[in-house]
């Protein structure tokens, strides 16, 4: 282990994500932190909780207990999408295409395009019976 990398020779560490967001609470009251370190911040976090909720998804589908939490599934995906928007929007109002992180604008909004796809797959308009009747009937006819 060293001082510029403390992980170094030791398992690595896994943070929660609503950890990482409780202890990077202090950066909202600094006053005078660089605007773009703010977004670089917010999007390093955000990253991290995306990276999250997705092996609760893995977990959930394994334990089979995914149908069963698919109300709290959606608040968590919903939120996620609304933060992650409102860092896009600020990266792009302050012209950000590369993040200190070394993640990039198409990295958000690539991620943030997964997450709406996860939300219209799951909890959008589906078709009706006669639909799909309809459907399985030109497939058949195929």
């Amino acid at each position: 282990m060293s001082v510029a990398n403390p992980t170094e020779g030791s398992e690595r560490l896994n943070v929660p994500a609503q950890e990482l967001t409780e202890a990077f609470e202090w950066v909202r009251t600094v006053q005078d932190l660089p605007a773009h370190l703010l977004v670089a911040i917010y999007s390093t976090i955000w990253f991290q909780k995306v990276g999250a909720f997705r092996r609760l998804e893995d977990q959930s589908l394994a334990e089979e207990r995914y149908h069963k939490e698919l109300d709290t599934h959606r608040v968590i995906l919903d939120r996620l999408i609304a933060e992650g928007e409102e860092i896009n929007l600020r990266a792009k109002k302050m012209k950000i295409s590369k993040l200190p992180s070394g993640s990039t604008l198409e990295d958000l909004e690539s991620t943030l395009e997964s997450l709406h796809l996860t939300s219209r797959r799951q909890y959008g308009p589906k078709n009706s019976s006669t639909t799909n009747a309809a459907i399985m009937k030109i497939m058949d006819a195929a």
